[in-house]
């Protein structure tokens, strides 16, 4: 119903923002150490992208990305699409914050 409010078959770009899990690193937080991965329980990206493959497979959706993503996470989704692209979409764009005032050197 959702697509059809808004006037559409499909949707272009369906981004997924806010990682449901450890990130660090992300706006003044600590930085990111895989080791913090271990505590997470959240939602695997096998998980995540199987959601995903399904609406492009229907036809709902084109293309998928991520948003505000660590460099983990998007190598981690990358590699599954990689490997087993009849099962994962591929990761298409990525949209992280950018500020002057928030940088890492």
């Amino acid at each position: 119903k959702s697509l059809e409010r808004l006037g559409t078959d499909y949707i272009d770009l369906l981004q997924i923002h806010w990682p449901d899990r450890y990130t660090g690193g992300l706006f003044g937080q600590p930085d990111f150490s895989p080791k913090n991965m271990e505590k997470d329980d959240s939602t695997s990206f096998e998980e995540q992208l199987s959601a995903l493959n399904d609406v492009v497979r229907a036809g709902k959706v084109r293309y998928v990305g991520v948003s505000n993503e660590t460099p983990f996470g998007v190598c981690s989704m990358v590699e599954l699409a990689k490997h087993s692209p009849d099962l994962y979409p591929r990761i298409v764009s990525i949209q992280n914050s950018y500020s002057l005032l928030v940088r890492k050197e």
